[in-house]
């Protein structure tokens, strides 16, 4: 099985010998034109006819299909149109009577000669197949104009051949018209309007197709921000240069498939135009050489195409035609068994363009068949008498049932009519597997997505890039600057809440903390955790639901929090000003934290409402910058909602103005003034400053961090002022505690003739080297003479001087000295006269302190001194 003229002979018998003795009564020639040269250069030839050695090819190295090349392509496709040939030779239905012969031409070096060959010298030529590609076709082409011969290709995807003006005998399998309509309808499909055009050299096929598609996509409203020429690898950096300085993103590559893969492999390989950034567009899949592309290009050089947008003209294929496609197929892969590579449909279809070939001989036989039907006589067709009727319009409707239609038809332009079928390369072999993903209606008028199907792009992804520059993501990540500090808003509230939380239950009995109703301050506490929570739904790109439980969160918090305020400071005012006789349950806190329930409640009831009949989307939005943002975006369905929600948030900001004015009429120690009027402007401000951001900021990210801070700064500092103002109440409850228990001490020691303790003015000078900050503090603390109380006292083995004033308001100025047992203590004393009366001044130095104390009795003085040595 090593030699061609073998498998013809197979693809022969399965012809009935019976049908085949009657067609055999008359034959007519069809001309197998192409680069012939390719597959051998020892054909013998009679002009440009092959007319020996094309059977006697041998397969050995021709059979191998995975390794294409083009001479592989050539073989395989003219072995298809032999198939097509013998089918038809074996069919009574068509061209009754009649047998088809071959004759091979070999255009590789001149075309025209071979066309003229073919129209002069072999006049039972009665129409031609094959050629390769639009630019020698169209030098061609135009010679069998002249002879009025058909001519039908299969490979063939150039614009210029479907001029009917120039080519009217001329048809084509491989469907062109639409092509433009489908990129067109796909793009828009995907709002994209900037796109670029990559042309292969400076061919016919440039020309042609490339200048349609521009002109198509111009009169469409698009933008073709670049148009290359690629000429050769050596020309790719010219390529990429271009694309980067036009901020093309969606690229067109109009190419056949092995100058395909050499434009797309060599940009893939250098990086910068191929990626997640970048949808590339072509007509063919990148197709080249299995053996070379390795070496060319890498061992995993096919991964580079995964996300290539492949657009493909063809008709979805029916049963039927699946029927004759496996038909096909499986004769095929028997002949093919040797080699131990099969073909499939995608290999027949796309690598061979077998199917098309095939469907070629088919459409000008039943073309042919269609003519001699309507009478006009098989002699006139072997005279070329009937060649004025074969122009392409008799193969548009001849009903033919083929393998790429179901049936065959023709466009106005000679080409088959399909719908625009479009594919992605998934990239996980050197076959390019295509997946369809979407097409458009037969009129070329609407691109949908097939059913639960979806594109595939480089980055792996199903949504298609933004068009426009190469874009920069712009959001709040965890580890850029506004990140860091949203995140510092979280944990910097939390903390403020433990200290608060801490303060109130370790201190919960103290006067101070009783007199602000630590159970409405713990609701407070609690009920600023959600907007500290919600600091931390703004970092990276938003969804709908975070949008949601941001909103959710704030507004949930700020009823909490405002009707706890006011609640707590309306019970002080009834408290002060009612006429009535106060009871246990007129001021119970079960009574009046119940309102505080009813407003949560009314607030989560009101949020239901809203959200419920409100739709949040999420849309992306270039900047000026060429940066993508992402922004939550409300629109509500029932206005009713959304006013009765923003009237309940009001309504609570002006109780929580009202309660402001009332506790100015509330005594200083139970009052919350400042902290109400603060809450009120911070909160008053905060709208004005969100709304005044909506509308002024250009950056939605900005806007979203600054919400983010000004939402906290009005939580956080009148919770951090609350925090302090009753960490000092607690400070100054528990010196007064300190102050009464050493009281009751000294008094004590005295009845029991303990440690003397003596009446004595005091002043007390600091010099606290290692406390420098404090040491102004400590100067105007003690920078007065204070009367009060000074003793000595012993605990645990170290001995203090303890003063304490006189007056309670000046308790703050009580102190305790350490008498320092290593010898470094200082004592002296000295006369002084004040007012006229003596005094002893009796002064106590140490390493960091003196103490100059003024004894209004001089035996006092002298005990105290004699206490001190003893100690």
């Amino acid at each position: 099985m090593g030699h061609l003229h073998v498998l013809l002979a197979i693809v022969a018998l399965r012809v009935d010998a019976g049908w085949r003795e009657l067609k055999q009564q008359s034959t007519i020639t069809f001309a197998f034109v192409g680069p012939y040269e390719w597959l051998s250069a020892s054909f013998a030839h009679n002009a440009t006819q092959i007319v020996d050695g094309f059977a006697q090819l041998n397969l050995t190295s021709l059979g191998d299909i995975g390794r294409w090349d083009a001479a592989r392509w050539f073989f395989w496709n003219q072995f298809a149109a032999d198939a097509a040939v013998a089918a038809l030779n074996s069919d009574p239905r068509v061209l009754p009577n009649t047998t088809v012969k071959v004759k091979r031409f070999d255009s590789a070096r001149a075309p025209m000669l071979a066309a003229i060959d073919v129209g002069e010298a072999h006049g039972d030529v009665v129409a031609v197949f094959g050629e390769f590609d639009g630019e020698t076709t169209g030098y061609s082409a135009e010679v069998y104009n002249q002879y009025k011969l058909p001519l039908c290709g299969c490979s063939q995807y150039t614009l210029s051949l479907l001029d009917r003006n120039i080519y009217p005998y001329y048809i084509q399998t491989m469907t062109y018209t639409g092509f433009r309509e489908t990129i067109a309808l796909m793009l828009n499909f995907w709002n994209v309007k900037r796109v670029g055009l990559v042309c292969a050299g400076s061919t016919r096929f440039k020309d042609g197709g490339c200048w349609s598609v521009r002109e198509y996509l111009l009169q469409k409203g698009f933008d073709i921000v670049v148009e290359i020429s690629y000429a050769s690898s050596a020309t790719s950096n010219y390529t990429r240069d271009g694309i980067l300085g036009a901020n093309a993103r969606y690229l067109i590559l109009l190419a056949d498939p092995d100058a395909t893969a050499d434009i797309y492999f060599n940009l893939a390989l250098d990086g910068r135009v191929v990626g997640a950034d970048y949808v590339w567009i072509s007509l063919n899949s990148p197709m080249s050489n299995p053996i070379n592309a390795p070496i060319l290009y890498g061992a995993d050089y096919f991964k580079y195409a995964r996300g290539l947008i492949v657009i493909w003209n063809t008709n979805p294929n029916t049963e039927a035609m699946w029927s004759r496609i496996n038909k096909f197929i499986d004769e095929i892969n028997v002949l093919q068994e040797p080699w131990g590579v099969k073909f499939t449909y995608e290999i027949a279809f796309n690598w061979f363009n077998m199917l098309q070939a095939y469907d070629c001989i088919g459409l000008l036989a039943h073309g042919i068949n269609k003519l001699l039907e309507d009478g006009l006589g098989l002699d006139k067709l072997m005279g070329r008498q009937l060649q004025s009727y074969m122009n392409y319009t008799l193969f548009q409707n001849t009903g033919y049932l083929g393998l790429t239609g179901d049936p065959v038809t023709l466009t106005d332009n000679g080409d088959v009519a399909a719908s625009g079928q479009a594919l992605y390369i998934d990239g996980l072999s050197d076959e390019f597997h295509l997946v369809q993903f979407g097409t458009t209606d037969m009129a070329l008028t609407k691109f949908m997505y097939l059913e639960n199907v979806e594109p595939l792009f480089y980055s792996g992804k199903s949504s298609p890039p933004l068009d426009g520059a190469i874009l920069s993501l712009e959001v709040i990540l965890e580890s850029n600057w506004m990140g860091k500090i949203v995140q510092f808003f979280f944990f910097s509230g939390i903390i403020v809440v433990i200290m608060f939380l801490t303060i109130i239950l370790k201190y919960w009995n103290l006067n101070s903390m009783i007199a602000f109703c630590p159970q409405f301050l713990c609701i407070e506490a609690v009920g600023s955790v959600p907007v500290f929570v919600a600091s931390l739904l703004y970092l990276n790109i938003p969804t709908p639901a975070k949008c949601r439980a941001i909103l959710w969160l704030q507004l949930s918090s700020y009823a909490i929090v405002v009707s706890a305020v006011v609640l707590k400071n309306l019970r002080v005012w009834f408290v002060y000003h009612t006429k009535q006789k106060l009871t246990k349950e007129s001021v119970s806190i079960g009574r009046w934290t119940i309102p505080v329930a009813i407003c949560l409640i009314v607030q989560q009831l009101l949020l239901v409402a809203w959200t419920s009949t409100s739709v949040i989307s999420i849309p992306r939005i270039v900047t000026q910058r060429n940066q993508v943002e992402h922004f939550c975006r409300f629109k509500s369905k029932n206005s009713f909602a959304i006013y009765s929600l923003w009237t309940f948030n009001i309504l609570l900001l002006l109780c929580l103005i009202a309660t402001t004015f009332k506790t100015h009429q509330v005594c200083h120690k139970h009052s919350e003034s400042s902290k109400l009027t603060l809450l009120s402007i911070s909160l008053v401000g905060g709208i004005v400053l969100i709304q005044n951001m909506n509308e002024s900021l250009s950056s939605n990210v900005q806007n979203s961090f600054n919400q983010a801070f000004l939402v906290w700064a009005v939580t956080i500092l009148p919770l951090t002022m609350q925090t302090m103002a009753r960490g000092v109440g607690v400070h100054l409850d528990m010196e007064k505690i300190q102050i009464q228990s050493v009281s009751s001490r000294l008094n004590s020691s005295v009845q029991r003739g303990g440690p003397l303790c003596i009446r004595v003015p005091i002043m007390i000078e600091t010099y606290n080297v290692a406390l420098r900050s404090r040491q102004s503090y400590w100067s105007r603390m003690f920078g007065e003479w204070h009367r009060g109380v000074v003793c000595l006292v012993k605990v645990r083995e170290k001995v203090y001087i303890q003063f304490l004033p006189v007056k309670f308001h000046e308790k703050g100025r009580s102190f305790a000295f350490t008498i320092e047992k290593d010898g470094t203590s200082w004592l002296g004393s000295t006369d002084v006269a004040i007012n006229g009366d003596k005094w002893v001044r009796v002064f106590v130095q140490s390493k960091t302190t003196r103490l100059t104390i003024d004894f209004f009795n001089v035996d006092e003085a002298k005990a105290f001194q004699t206490q001190i040595m003893c100690e």
